[in-house]
């Protein structure tokens, strides 16, 4: 019995560690979808300006 719910708060907190991870991990890839995305602009914007310092 006393195995029995060790095994259960065991079994608990690890299923909240792999949520936890899957929570990050899609944190982490939004957080790198919008870093290429800023990049992207940023990289626009600069041409935009070079473009306008030679006009």
């Amino acid at each position: 019995m006393v195995l029995g719910l060790f095994g259960f708060f065991i079994g608990r907190a690890s299923q909240q560690i792999h949520d936890r991870a899957l929570k990050l991990d899609i944190l982490n890839r939004e957080v790198a979808e919008q870093k290429a995305s800023f990049a992207q602009r940023f990289t626009a914007l600069d041409r935009s300006i070079k473009n306008f310092h030679i006009i």
